[in-house]
């Protein structure tokens, strides 16, 4: 059974000797469907320093974080298709063997996402099966292409989610996972214009509850959001009021020489060149819960964004978080800007 860890803080294997005994610790690392390489993917080693400092530490995680790469995200689809294994790539596994003076110390099993933990949280932070926060976000009404709750298991224990109508109250579906990491939809199929109650169970015993409420927007365009969280997987919110698009250009100027004295006053002396634009976008989330405090922290730590699946940068360095006790009604303004100029100049 492998231990889930973060990839964006550090991850500690220790080790403790006596004065220049070599400590070496060997990773093997892979992503699915692949297997454990038969050489190891890197070898790292430290002796121990002296006879006060007797432990030596290693920190796994760029390591690993070098074998997770993220794409695009790709929606759950509800139609007939009520789980599927996470993305290759964007996740990983990581076997790491202790040595001390040659000698086999440990063997640790791995799983990586590339999440992170919050100061509070401590060294060597717990990862959660369920990857998603619980509480109340919204979705379009009608739209068959939302986000998704991702969950990891690779126990015996039997992880259920389980569907409720919104409006009715009443139990549509309940679904058994089967894969390692797996992604399910966060409305089913028949609730897209009610909305559900998200309920995941591990034996029976209720571990996340995730409202999904639909909402009918009829005026704006809204904007789907994806981000990797916290928890190193894509999340999606959607920002339902007021966007405003803004275009920026940027050159280098230089003044020309004439190509003589008896000068064209036609061409230019003053000359622009490396003109290139960029687009930028603000949007409005509309009126959320107490909640997505949390959500909007998250998304301006991710380093992967995309709008409409078109990949941004989030611009706002800070924002309030608002608590409907004190704001009453509660929106975000968060500011992007896209992650390529206008022009092509790539080669």
């Amino acid at each position: 059974m492998a231990t889930a860890i973060y990839t964006r803080s550090p991850r500690f294997i220790s080790q403790v000797g006596t004065i220049n005994q070599d400590v070496r610790v060997e990773l093997f690392i892979w992503n699915s469907p692949d297997s454990i390489p038969t050489t190891a993917t890197i070898s790292l080693s430290k002796p121990i320093p002296s006879s006060v400092v007797t432990t030596v530490n290693f920190d796994i995680s760029p390591y690993i974080r070098e074998y997770i790469n993220f794409i695009t995200f790709e929606p759950m689809v509800t139609t007939a298709v009520y789980e599927k294994e996470a993305p290759v790539g964007e996740y990983a596994y990581c076997t790491a063997k202790t040595y001390l003076d040659d000698v086999l110390q440990t063997t640790d099993e791995f799983i990586a996402f590339d999440g992170y933990g919050y100061f509070l949280d401590g060294n060597n932070p717990t990862v959660p099966s369920v990857l998603n926060d619980e509480g109340t976000f919204y979705i379009k009404e009608g739209n068959n292409s939302e986000g998704s709750i991702t969950i990891f298991d690779d126990s015996a224990d039997v992880i259920t989610v389980g569907y409720t109508n919104l409006r009715t109250g009443f139990s549509v579906a309940t679904i058994t996972k089967t894969f390692d990491v797996a992604c399910f939809p966060n409305v089913y199929e028949t609730l897209l214009e009610d909305g559900n109650r998200v309920d995941i169970y591990r034996n029976l015993t209720l571990e996340k509850t995730l409202y999904f409420e639909a909402v009918c927007e009829n005026k704006f365009d809204v904007i789907k959001c994806d981000f990797v969280n916290r928890y190193g997987v894509w999340d999606r919110i959607n920002f339902f009021k007021v966007s405003k698009s803004k275009f920026d250009v940027n050159s280098k100027e230089y003044n020309l020489m004439p190509s003589s004295l008896d000068y064209n006053v036609g061409s230019n002396i003053k000359q622009s060149f490396n003109t290139n634009g960029n687009d930028s976008i603000s949007c409005n989330t509309g009126w959320v819960n107490d909640n997505y405090g949390e959500v909007i922290k998250q998304l301006m730590l991710s380093e992967e964004v995309r709008l409409d699946n078109v990949p941004v940068k989030v611009m706002s360095k800070s924002t309030d978080l608002k608590l409907g006790i004190n704001d009453k009604n509660i929106n975000y303004k968060i500011d992007f800007a896209y992650s390529f100029n206008t022009l092509n100049y790539i080669v």
